[in-house]
Order: structure tokens, then C-alpha cells, then sequence
């Protein structure tokens, strides 16, 4: 088992942190409006989440009342709308596990038990339907419910789910040789018809180090253990085989995607994609498994992302989660904890440095914008963002979790506790 310590972030940065974290506090109750939907990872489920730790930090009533605020409104779209959907990140399953996640941390009473049986069977019914397109998707397929799942007492509808998606998985693997495995791209013409031609997404959010941290969450439940153990190997030593080693300029170790026609994309440094998130795949598997090999295959992708200074081929240009400077320095922390080496406290402290630096002073919420496809124009615009996954909550997060002394688990809907 790897070593947990907790680093924290230095004096002199801590009130700038902390300057910015209480103006995004200020701030998003006057985006409401940017929200979707109630969800998890872009609603008024998540920036629940950030009130939540934000009134366990610093201990102000306004912020523990905004918490339950936006919660309730998400209780009562469980009852009143119609088109909320089931989805981990955008729908009732992410809903579902925020209240759970309060319930075990004391902020609300338990629930009737009714409610969550609903949402397990909408759950069942949701993985039978997925498991034969390939939607294994972490964040928008069915491995997405695993985080709401594990919360959940392992009732006969619960295990027999959890059942049906590692054999999803193991009907749908790919043999490329002897204890290699792999698994075909997320079918994302199920969704969209001008889906991008991927056949291998190596991406934690979206490809198979989501598969393998996925996997590990599951393995120390029992449920078909050796399966389990199976794909977890099989899939890391298929991950592996496709590190680079040819690409010293761009710095990447494991490409993004690998699409129809073979090209091997390269890799960004972010959670959603590139060697931070592999990093943490490998990190997780080693963890259930005990396994030293898999600790150092993480250490080396990390001390390596750790070196990368080149904004080019890092393509970083805002502040949040999913591909931003706050999701750069949360990982680079968490591997901290994990790996306790001082390069990767130094990497998280520069890119939350960038992250200040990436502050405007004329637009955002703090001064934080998200770059999103303009659906109107076809092109990228910059939006204002309240949100967990891309904007200011998921910054407030990041950085109340470099300055709290406590493990927070706030990111486990992003694979990363």
C-alpha cells in the first residue's frame, strides 16, 4: 500500500487561495442561471457540493444554508421534472449520490429508503440497455454508476447491477494478446450522429483508465473478484504497451486516443486526458491489488508530467477541472498524498499559480470563464461557468482541498478518491 500524507500549500499563496476562494463564494449565486439541470458535474447538485465544503472550511452559516438551498431544489426535481434522466453526471444517479455523500458525512438525516430503491432500478434497467453498445463510459455510460452504487447497501438489486457491468465489460473486452486486454471506444453515435471516430480512448474521463479505476472501486466489494482482477492486469499492460517514447518534445507518455485509421493523438495534461490521469488508474489498481509495479509505472508518469512547461503541447488556457490549471494542481496534489515526492508538491503550486494568473478582471465568475462549443456558431466561446466539471465550483473545490487539513471526498465522482 502506497504512503497518504498531506501536503499543504505555501503561506504566501494560501491567501490568495483562500482571497479567491471566498470571491467564488460571493459570486455564483449571481450565475444560477448558467446552471444545467439540477446535475452533478455542471448543476445545482454540484455547487451544493461546493457550499457544502466551503461551510466546513471556513464555518459560515450562509454558506451551510446555500448547501442545503440548491440540495433541496435538486430533491424536489426528483419528484417534479419529467426530463431529468439517469446519468451519473447529468441526471438522478449524480443527485442520488450527493444526498448519500450527505447522509455519511452527517449534513443531512437519512432518507426514505424508497427514493433510492427507485433510482436502483432505474439503474438496473439503465445497464441492461447500455451494456451491449460499448457505453461504458465514466462519466456518460454506465460505469458512471459504480460511484453511486458503492455509496449504496448492497441489496439484491445493487449487487446484481454491479454484477451486470463487470460482465458487460468482460463480454466487450478485447483480447489482443494473452492477459491484454482492451476495449473499443465509448459509442458515442448512440447519442450523437456525427460522433468523433475514435477506436481506443486512453482518457480517465472518458476511456480505459476510467475502465481500470472503475474496477478497482468494485474489486474490494467480492463481485466476481477474479474478472475483476482480470480486466485491472489486462488493461493496464494493454495501456502500457502504448506509452510513447519517441515524443521527448511534446513530453506525453500515453496518447489521448487512437483512432480508426491508427493515428495516435497526442495528449494534453489534464484529468480528462493525458499521463496525470493514467497516473492515477494505475495508482488505484495498485491499491486493491498490492501491487509495487503498478506504484511505480505511476510514479514515473507523474514525476515526468511533473516536468512538462511547455503550454503548447500542454494546451491549458482556463481555470477549471476537467481540462483546466485547478484540475492540474488537484491531481498533481492528490499524487502528492499518494507518492510523497517533493516534485509533485512543486507542480501543484505552479499550476495553481497559473491558475491565479488566468484570472480576468472584466468578465467570469471570479474571473473565471470556461471555453465551450458555441452551438450557435458552430465554433468555441468563452461562457461564464458556475459549474463542478469546468468552472468556478470545481476551482473552489481544488482549493479548498489544498487548504483544509482533512481528506476531503468531494472528487470521488472524478475517479479521484
Amino acid at each position: 500500500m502506497y504512503k497518504v500524507t498531506h501536503p499543504k500549500a505555501p503561506a504566501i499563496m494560501r491567501d490568495d487561495l483562500e482571497k479567491v476562494l471566498m470571491e467564488i463564494g460571493d459570486q455564483i449565486p449571481q450565475y444560477r442561471n448558467y446552471l444545467t439541470k439540477y446535475s452533478l458535474m455542471h448543476g445545482q447538485a454540484g455547487v451544493s457540493l461546493f457550499y457544502y465544503h466551503l461551510y466546513k472550511f471556513k464555518g459560515e452559516e450562509d454558506h451551510g444554508r446555500l448547501a442545503m438551498d440548491y440540495l433541496r431544489e435538486c430533491v424536489t426535481a426528483i419528484s417534479e421534472e419529467s426530463d431529468l434522466g439517469i446519468t451519473f453526471s447529468y441526471g438522478l444517479a449524480g443527485i442520488g449520490w450527493l444526498i448519500n455523500y450527505y447522509v455519511q458525512v452527517g449534513f443531512v438525516e437519512e432518507q426514505e429508503e424508497a427514493i433510492f430503491e427507485d433510482i436502483d432500478q432505474l439503474i438496473s434497467n439503465e445497464v441492461s440497455r447500455c451494456i451491449g453498445h460499448s457505453m461504458y463510459d465514466p462519466m456518460s455510460g454506465y460505469l458512471g454508476y459504480v460511484n453511486y452504487l458503492f455509496q449504496r447497501p448492497h441489496n439484491d438489486t445493487v449487487v446484481n447491477t454491479l454484477n451486470n457491468i463487470v460482465e458487460g465489460l468482460w463480454q466487450t473486452k478485447i483480447t489482443v494478446k494473452e492477459n491484454t486486454y482492451t476495449w473499443e471506444a465509448f459509442n458515442w453515435d448512440f447519442y450523437y450522429q456525427d460522433a468523433p471516430k475514435e477506436k481506443y480512448n486512453l482518457g480517465l474521463a472518458h476511456g480505459i483508465p476510467g475502465i481500470i479505476a472503475c474496477l478497482s472501486k468494485i474489486y474490494p466489494l467480492g463481485i466476481q473478484n477474479q474478472k475483476v482482477k482480470d480486466m485491472i492486469t489486462g488493461g493496464v499492460a494493454w495501456l502500457l504497451d502504448q506509452a510513447c517514447t519517441e515524443n521527448e518534445d511534446r513530453q506525453y507518455r500515453i496518447p489521448s486516443v487512437i483512432r480508426m485509421d491508427g493515428e495516435r493523438r497526442p495528449s494534453r495534461l489534464s484529468w480528462c486526458y493525458g499521463d496525470l490521469g493514467v497516473a492515477v488508474a494505475l495508482l488505484k489498481a495498485s491499491n486493491v491489488l498490492d501491487n509495487r509495479e503498478f506504484v511505480e509505472m505511476g510514479r514515473e508518469l507523474s514525476l515526468n508530467s511533473a516536468k512538462r512547461s511547455s503550454n503548447e503541447y500542454n494546451s491549458i488556457n482556463e481555470g477549471g477541472i476537467c481540462h483546466g490549471a485547478a484540475g492540474n494542481a488537484h491531481l498533481f496534489f492528490k499524487l502528492n498524498k499518494y507518492l510523497n515526492q517533493q516534485e509533485l508538491g512543486r507542480a501543484s503550486e505552479g499550476w495553481y499559480r497559473y491558475m491565479l494568473a488566468l484570472r480576468r478582471t472584466d468578465a467570469g465568475v471570479a474571473g473565471f470563464q470556461s471555453l465551450q462549443k458555441d452551438h450557435a456558431s458552430g465554433g468555441f466561446n468563452w461562457f461564464d461557468d458556475p459549474s463542478i466539471l469546468t468552472g468556478a465550483a470545481g476551482i473552489g473545490l481544488s482549493i479548498i482541498s489544498t487548504l483544509s487539513d482533512e481528506h476531503l471526498g468531494w472528487d470521488a465522482p472524478l475517479l479521484l478518491s
